[in-house]
């Protein structure tokens, strides 16, 4: 290892990101000092987890990452409750609410993404929350024991909704996601794929809703039901909203860093605008490499490998983030499903195949030369390892 000054590393964030770059740092300079600061109240978790903490298929414990012993054990100051309101990027210093003002040589903001709730009528409501973290599984759980919530009704049928609806199905008798858009999965899935989905949500007793919003939340002491577009009430006893989070990229912008839809924009190197400050995971943006289009990705792995390419290049090893390839998995509904590519938002000129039976359903998008540019497998993935390598590699689908 080549011989460097001591530095003041200080990154904003503890999820994957955060972590591996933490990681990452120590084992490049082994004398530094490196601080993480969080505004979680508790250790780094996998955030990818929190529906099988609902369901109660794993423990609170059980969710939180092995990575975070590594800040014990390799001298990494983590702090919890550390909100940082800002970064003063001419004395490099962030400025923390409680008053800290800790000092960096080079800064890594790893903030991610956190819940929001639509300005609704009646959204402060006892019995209206989000489902994005850790606390709000524990918040969900402990008000679904305590009323003995029978209507549940979630906002969102993205991956978080879905995933939400499935583990609250040994909970309550009647569970309802509401859907803006046409179609389930909107970002992941076209249409048939979303029938297909829908219609094993309904063997499960979930009732979904496409284009379809809550207006008003409304009860006496707790939510008992909510308006809906169509001019229908739907009683409810729980509402939970489950769509997704807002980018956490208000410091970089106040820090005036270059933005991209509202993303921290990165260099291959995940260097943003200024040269000290780096940017990595669901803050910052990427390279898609079916479309070679900057994007976001929500992707755990790939947040920990643009952390460790952060971390990297921090310490002075050149070292590039050739990019992602979008791949979203679950299983829900008693099924697995796997899409990647352009298969929501298909480019004009592509052709489509599908390959449906009772048990799965399946959609390629290839362009005039048989190239694969997308896919949808629900149920029936077990080829999936070949198709990315396709779509990674640009070669034809047969």
């Amino acid at each position: 290892m080549s011989t460097m000054k001591n530095n003041n590393y200080v990154i904003i964030g503890s999820s994957a990101a955060g972590i591996g770059a933490a990681a990452k740092l120590r084992d490049l300079d082994q004398t530094s000092t490196i601080t993480c600061l969080t505004a979680e109240s508790v250790p780094p978790y996998n955030r990818c987890l929190l529906a099988d903490v609902l369901a109660t298929k794993k423990t609170a414990a059980s969710i939180g990452l092995k990575g975070a012993s590594t800040f014990t054990e390799k001298n990494i100051a983590l702090r919890l409750n550390s909100f940082v309101e800002s970064i003063d990027t001419k004395n490099q210093r962030v400025l923390v609410a409680d008053g800290q003002s800790v000092p960096y040589d080079k800064l890594l903001i790893a903030t991610g993404r956190s819940s929001w709730m639509p300005d609704i009528p009646g959204n402060t409501l006892p019995g209206v929350m989000s489902f994005y973290g850790l606390t709000d599984v524990e918040a969900i759980t402990n008000y679904i024991t305590t009323h003995a919530s029978k209507n549940i009704v979630i906002v969102g049928a993205g991956l978080t909704g879905l995933e939400c609806a499935d583990a609250l199905t040994s909970f309550a008798p009647r569970i309802t996601v509401i859907e803006r858009t046409s179609r389930v999965l909107p970002s992941q899935l076209n249409n048939d794929g979303s029938t297909f989905l829908i219609g094993l949500a309904h063997t499960q007793g979930i009732t979904i809703l496409p284009e379809t919003t809550i207006t008003a939340i409304e009860g006496i002491g707790c939510v008992q039901q909510v308006q809906l577009s169509t001019n229908e009430a739907l009683p409810a006893d729980m509402v939970i909203f489950a769509i997704g989070g807002k980018t956490n990229s208000q410091l970089g912008a106040s820090a005036g860093l270059v933005l991209h839809n509202n993303a921290i924009d990165v260099n291959n190197r995940q260097q943003t605008s200024q040269e000290h400050i780096y940017a990595a995971g669901d803050v910052a943006t990427v390279i898609d490499q079916v479309s070679m289009q900057k994007t976001q990705n929500c992707l755990w792995p790939d947040a920990v490998m643009q952390g460790i390419v952060a971390a990297n290049n921090m310490t002075g090893n050149e070292k590039q983030y050739a990019g992602t390839v979008l791949v979203t998995s679950s299983t829900i509904f008693g099924i697995t499903f796997v899409t990647a590519g352009a298969i929501a938002q298909p480019p004009a000129g592509l052709k489509l195949l599908v390959k449906q039976t009772p048990a799965f359903y399946h959609a390629f998008l290839t362009d005039t030369n048989n190239i694969l540019k997308g896919f949808a497998l629900v149920g029936n993935v077990d080829n999936i390892g070949a198709l990315r390598k396709k779509l990674l590699e640009k070669t034809p689908l047969f």
